[in-house]
């Protein structure tokens, strides 16, 4: 996720800012809302300021909802703004099977096909992978994201 705030204060002023959590949970390990480095740009007798806040990948929960806040400070006040974030919800009820079940590593073209997958936002799009050993945190994507619920493929050997 990456938010951005636009600060707008004279070139002569001092100028802190912060970003919070108001509403929501973050994933254990993505809890520090530091932004990141701030941009300036000189516009005659003020600054404009951007003032992103990014969050990993997995921060937040689907279905969640969160409140953000960012908040400015200069030599004339404080101001602060909120903008309240709905995560979407994973797909569900799905499956996915594939066709042949077995076939020889490189020769044997697979048929993957996903069905019944349910979301409160369409058209879905698919993206399909091989995982290689399983345990393994690499993944090979075999047919990119697209509206398509099946992919043809020819398979690398995977462990049995």
């Amino acid at each position: 996720l990456l938010l951005y705030g636009e600060i707008a204060t004279p070139v002569d002023s001092s100028l802190s800012y912060s970003w919070s959590l108001e509403e929501g949970f973050l994933a254990e390990s993505n809890t520090n809302l530091a932004a990141m480095d701030a941009d300036f740009k000189d516009l005659n007798a003020r600054v404009l300021v951007s003032a992103p806040l990014v969050l990993e990948a997995q921060s937040l929960t689907p279905g969640g909802s969160y409140t953000f806040s960012l908040t400015v400070e200069n030599d004339y006040g404080i101001a602060v703004a909120k903008v309240n974030v709905k995560c979407n919800s994973v797909p569900s009820y799905g499956r996915v099977t594939a066709t042949p079940s077995q076939g020889i590593a490189m020769e044997t073209l697979f048929t993957i096909v996903a069905t019944d997958w349910v979301d409160e936002d369409y058209p879905l799009q698919y993206i399909f992978y091989e995982q290689v050993p399983f345990n393994s945190s690499t993944r090979t994507i075999i047919c990119a994201f697209s509206v398509s619920a099946d992919c043809r493929d020819v398979m690398t050997a995977g462990d049995n």
